[in-house]
């Protein structure tokens, strides 16, 4: 999460001097094809988030009007969707919290964060 938006400027400048790439760039890792629509939607999700003291979570509205928007209307497509979602935004919001310094009390209410399953049929929706 650290170095994304300077990546490309990253690259280019060790392209430029012949040097080697840093080892968070190099060793990066990759999201599997079958997350790449939930990765993206995280991070268009990201911008509706509340900012204040603290940054909100992503609101349960936003995650819903997404979904509808990009055709998820089956329930447990729904809930596959969302739970995906809660899960990275609780691995993000703790993330954050840490790097800032504050305690933010909208960190996923305790709960242990999980690795998701790399596609529905790992978990028996389909």
């Amino acid at each position: 999460m650290g170095q994304g938006r300077y990546e490309k400027k990253i690259r280019a400048q060790v392209e430029k001097f012949g040097m080697e790439l840093p080892d968070k760039i190099k060793n990066k890792p990759k999201v599997p094809e079958s997350l790449a629509f939930t990765w993206r939607a995280f991070w268009e999700l990201s911008t509706d988030r509340t900012i204040g003291m603290v940054e909100g979570p992503l609101p349960w509205s936003s995650i819903d009007r997404y979904a509808k928007r990009y055709g998820i209307t089956d329930r447990d497509d729904f809930d596959y969707f969302s739970i995906l979602l809660k899960q990275m935004d609780a691995t993000y919001m703790e993330f954050r919290s840490k790097k800032s310094g504050k305690t933010n009390m909208n960190v996923g209410g305790g709960e242990k964060v999980f690795t998701p399953p790399t596609d529905k049929d790992a978990i028996g929706m389909k």
